[in-house]
């Protein structure tokens, strides 16, 4: 070919040489000849033999005004021979125009690409730049006719930085570019000046999946690996097997994903790589993206499906892995979004909101987690919780964080340690970032505070007084009812607790077992009360009034009453019911007590004769409190100040007698009456000690002070006697009483009697009430038969009235019978029951109205219960039931009498009247017509 190629251009050079000869002799002529073309105009024109015939050597790179040469020119008109003709006359194949275009450049701006091809297959420079820097390399591509520039000989050429057409094939990621290269040519190690092969430039592109494709491209063709960063990804390329592995268990995944090339990831993963396959260490290709900080990578495969709560060895999520700073916020945010949750723990029981806390991860991790559902409470297997692993590391923002979110300051590791103890070892400053305003009176299981606990681990005294300050509960207490101040107490931490007590922490306050920080100061001593006991709390006073001495009275802890009065403290200091210490003493039943008081040797001694707010003595007080050695002391003493508080009375007028009985104090009524007592001493309402002791039922008390003179008929400003009480109290009561001589128809202040009120009880309390005396009487002469009509009673009670033998026809001090009362009274059966027992319906009043007057006048419907019983009997005067109906009845009344069998109309009086004549003599004829005998 090439040989064919030299004997054509000799023979064109001849035909130029010829063709200027003949031009030589036509100028010489004289005469002008007709202009001719220009060889442009031949080439624009397309006439190639014309212009072969003209063409010199000299002229074969002439120009217009463009600078286009010749070549240009024809390269432009496509025209392929001429072309060739002008390549073959050595025209210059690199001859630039003005706007520095070559004749391939220029066939390529005008698309001549037939042109192109020869220029091409000449080796025409494919990466001469233009004025503007445009190649035709770069102008063909654009042009999608980048193959009519690529041949054997023009993929070996170089740019001005040594690429090939490859290596800026690879650089602008054209894979169908780089296909064509490579299918013209196996691709050998060419260096560009930045000392890059083409593979090297792919490399570089790690986020471009395409880059990953010509990689691999390239690879196959033969190019010669590079190693280092891509050795694996070589090896597995001219494998074919992208799953295959390597170190530790590693896939292609697991090492791009650390190093974040997320096209070489994309590659991959369109390859079908395992998403989620495992390494030795059980780590996935996310998890070693989220690691290494690999954002856009861990977003790659979270997307195309990798687990985001998949475990490693460790038992770590990708949320627990530590990542680096700068990529933290977006990792938690991405993996929390594709569902990772925040409360799967590692093989130490940390959740991600443990680690993120103890590394001391922003608060933005922190938020995130909390948000997505991480309980910030939970241990782990240390019983660990996130704050207390904040506060182990120091991390004070991470601890505000936690506490401003809830986090239980309480919280007890396994050692027994909480997030809030291990602060106080740490001191006050980390205190001040676990302890605020509003967790400050958190409790933790057993109901203590910070400040309970800090005083019990003995915490600085700094912390103490930040705690108080914190703190307006003061004095709230623990489960076990103590305050901070008992344990401060009960520690002898004398520094907390002189910052309590100056802050207000009550020293009276009691626990559930009944101890207040000043028993357990007094009880268990040792200096405690040098600082419990001040100018302030020597005389102040519990809720109830009482001063530390009336308590120490109490408790009996004689050493710290003489301590106390020592200290200037007021012996006679009353509480809030007027009750001085000496009280208290009372109440101690212990002798030594009263007598540190009454006898202490000192001018200091108590009032004997306090009284408190109810009047009561401490005598009184003694019979409360059931102090029976306090008593004898007091009795036991001849001084006239003592003698008098046997009988003294309270407010209420009550003695200490009254005070015993009520409460059935057999062993102190027995004190008391072998001291002489006032047995029947009346309070202020005149009740005796006996009427207390009935109405409480102490029947023991109510035997011995009858026994001991007590007066069973003494009635109070109301009338009422022990036995009006005993009948609405007791039977045993009752039977006592009345058997003492309690009176039953004694009457109170509202006429009622123990009598009256039995029969609202039941008959076996009326029967006790009454006894077997049958002719009791009140004081208007009623007999129980009288009163039982006046108060209506049941049949069946006045039953067992009438059985007990009183008069049935006594009068009482209106001359009334109780029959009379009973037909007064409308009582039908009472009235039957009367006259069935004999009483006598003719006895007369004071009024001279007798029960068959009042029959007849105002009670007719009781004729036929009259007549049943009362056919025989007369009055004084000899007259009868007819009699009276012949002076009282009506005309129909006498008419129902006279037709009852049995009724004598022809009886007659003392006077020898018949019923007739004394209705004649009473001006009644019509009655006297009914009664006529004849």
């Amino acid at each position: 070919m090439q040989n064919i190629i030299l004997k054509t251009k000799k023979l064109f050079k001849l035909a130029f040489i010829l063709v200027l000869i003949a031009v030589n002799l036509m100028s010489c002529k004289t005469t002008p000849a007709p202009k001719e073309e220009t060889l442009i105009d031949l080439i624009k024109a397309g006439k190639s033999e014309e212009l072969q015939e003209r063409l010199n050597g000299s002229a074969v790179n002439m120009r217009d005004e463009d600078g286009n040469t010749l070549l240009h020119i024809a390269a432009i008109k496509n025209d392929t021979v001429i072309v060739r003709l002008l390549i073959n006359m050595d025209a210059d194949l690199e001859a630039q125009n003005n706007t520095g275009a070559t004749p391939l450049q220029a066939a390529l701006n005008n698309s001549a690409y037939d042109a192109v091809k020869v220029l091409v297959e000449y080796n025409a420079n494919i990466f001469a730049k233009d004025n503007e820097g445009e190649k035709p390399f770069d102008t063909a591509c654009k042009k999608n006719v980048s193959n009519l520039i690529l041949t054997a000989q023009t993929v070996k050429q170089k740019d001005e930085n040594q690429n090939t057409a490859l290596h800026l094939a690879v650089e602008a990621l054209d894979k169908q570019l780089t296909e064509q290269i490579l299918a013209i040519v196996s691709p050998g190690t060419e260096y560009n000046e930045e000392d890059l092969s083409p593979l090297g430039i792919a490399y570089k592109y790690t986020d471009s999946e395409t880059a990953a494709e010509i990689a691999s491209m390239l690879l196959l063709a033969g190019i010669h690996p590079m190693g280092k960063d891509f050795a694996e990804f070589e090896t597995a390329s001219l494998a074919r097997n992208y799953s295959m592995r390597f170190g530790d268990g590693e896939t292609l995944l697991h090492i791009f994903a650390r190093k974040g090339y997320t096209g070489f990831l994309n590659f991959l993963i369109k390859n079908k790589v395992p998403i989620d396959v495992k390494d030795i260490s059980s780590s996935t290709a996310m998890q070693e993206a989220v690691y290494s900080g690999k954002v856009e990578a861990a977003i790659l495969l979270l997307q195309a499906g990798a687990d985001p709560n998949s475990r490693n060895s460790s038992g770590n999520t990708a949320l627990h892995l530590v990542m680096p700073e700068a990529s933290r916020s977006k990792l938690f945010n991405e993996l929390i979004t594709a569902g990772a949750n925040p409360n799967l723990k590692d093989n130490y029981g940390e959740t991600p909101l443990h680690i993120a806390a103890r590394i001391g991860m922003d608060d933005d991790i922190l938020d995130q987690l909390l948000k997505s559902g991480a309980d910030i409470n939970e241990r782990n297997k240390k019983g660990q919780t996130p704050l207390l692993l904040a506060i182990e590391r120091n991390q004070t923002q991470q601890v505000d964080f936690l506490i401003n979110h809830g986090a239980d300051i309480h919280a007890e590791d396994k050692s027994g340690e909480s997030a809030f103890i291990h602060s106080l070892s740490m001191g006050l400053p980390m205190v001040e970032h676990v302890v605020t305003e509003k967790n400050s009176a958190d409790r933790d299981s057993e109901g203590s505070t910070p400040l309970h606990l800090a005083v019990s681990h003995r915490a600085s005294s700094d912390i103490i007084y930040y705690l108080v300050e914190k703190n307006s509960l003061i004095n709230t207490r623990d489960k076990l009812g103590n305050t901070p101040l008992h344990i401060a107490v009960e520690k002898n931490y004398r520094e907390a607790g002189e910052i309590l007590i100056a802050n207000n922490a009550d020293i009276f306050y009691a626990n559930l077992s009944g101890e207040s920080p000043l028993k357990f100061a007094m009880t268990l001593g040792d200096g405690r009360e040098d600082w419990m006991i001040n100018s302030h709390t020597i005389g102040a006073k519990d809720g109830a009034g009482n001063t530390p001495l009336h308590l120490a009275a109490e408790w009996q802890i004689v050493p710290m009453m003489i301590y106390l009065l020592d200290k200037g403290a007021d012996i006679n200091s009353r509480n809030a019911n007027n009750e001085t210490p000496l009280f208290s003493a009372v109440k101690s039943d212990n002798p030594s007590v009263l007598k540190t008081l009454l006898k202490n040797g000192t001018n200091k001694k108590a009032d004997i004769d306090a009284r408190d707010f109810m009047g009561n003595t401490i005598l009184h007080a003694a019979v409360r409190w059931s102090a029976y050695k306090s008593a004898d002391f007091i009795l036991s003493n001849d001084a006239d100040e003592y003698a008098k508080l046997l009988n003294a009375k309270n407010f209420a007028g009550k003695t200490v007698l009254h005070e015993a009985a009520k409460q059935g104090e057999i062993r102190f009524i027995n004190i008391f009456l072998k001291a002489k007592v006032d047995v029947n001493s009346a309070d202020e309402t005149g009740k005796s000690p006996l009427s207390e002791a009935v109405l409480a039922n102490q029947t023991e008390a109510i035997e011995l002070l009858l026994k001991n003179g007590a007066s069973p008929v003494q009635q109070d400003m109301y009338g009422r006697t022990p036995l009006h009480e005993a009948v609405e109290i007791s039977e045993k009561s009752l039977i006592l009483v009345r058997a003492a001589g309690g009176n039953p128809l004694a009457r109170d202040a509202y006429g009622k009697t123990p009598f009256i009120l039995a029969l609202n009880k039941n008959i076996k309390t009326v029967d006790i009430v009454l006894g077997n005396d049958s002719l009791l009487t009140d004081t208007d002469g009623d007999t129980p038969l009288h009163i039982a009509v006046k108060e209506k009673v049941r049949p069946d009670y006045f039953q067992i009235i009438i059985k007990k033998g009183y008069p049935i026809n006594k009068r009482n001090k209106n001359g009334e019978t109780a029959v009379l009362l009973a037909v007064q009274n409308n009582q039908k059966e009472s009235t039957r029951t009367l006259l069935a027992e004999g009483a006598n319906p003719f006895i007369v009043n004071n009024k001279g109205i007798s029960a068959i007057t009042e029959i007849f006048t105002n009670h007719t419907d009781f004729v036929p219960i009259a007549a049943e019983f009362s056919l025989k009997q007369t009055d004084t005067l000899g007259d009868g039931i007819v009699h009276y109906a012949a002076k009282f009845a009506d005309m129909q009344t006498v008419k129902d009498l006279i037709s009852i069998t049995g009724i004598d109309i022809y009886a007659k009086n003392t006077a020898g009247e018949t019923p007739y004549q004394v209705a004649l003599r009473w001006n009644r004829p019509e009655i006297a017509e009914l009664l006529k005998t004849e």
